[in-house]
């Protein structure tokens, strides 16, 4: 049998790969979908950055499902691995989660509606949700 500390260690770990993953496949593939604007290098945050202008609604609708989904399946898979309390996941992915979005919408300086959206809705209730839906009490 594995000790708690590091079968805690071993889902957080896991939790975090497959989360960061997601996230990064999903917006990597977000400009296949709903292209940029003219002239965007998504690769470059000053082109972002100097593009952020001719962004619309939609140009964020991936990446909040890309936020949303990677903080769900991090907290979701951790809490099935985790023993103990099995909700701290869901509040780890979702600080963790929250404490990169915020540093993005700081260094895009994304509209200020996209972004509070993302930020009220795309991380602590989805790390809350998963860990919840993995069977855990509140």
């Amino acid at each position: 049998m594995i000790p708690k500390i590091l079968r805690n260690t071993l889902a957080l770990t896991i939790g975090a790969a497959v989360g960061i993953i997601l996230n990064g496949w999903l917006i990597n593939i977000s400009s296949s979908i709903i292209p940029l604007p003219e002239g965007v290098d998504p690769n470059n945050l000053d082109s972002i950055q100097t593009h952020m202008h001719m962004y619309s609604w939609k140009h964020f609708v991936i990446p909040f499902w890309a936020h949303a989904l990677g903080t769900f399946v991090s907290a979701f898979i951790a809490a099935k691995i985790w023993l103990g309390n099995t909700m701290i996941p869901g509040y780890i992915f979702g600080l963790f989660f929250l404490i990169g979005g915020i540093s993005m919408v700081y260094l895009i300086k994304s509209p200020i509606i996209p972004s509070l959206v993302d930020l009220v809705f795309a991380y602590l209730p989805m790390g809350w949700l998963g860990a919840r839906l993995a069977g855990a009490n509140p």
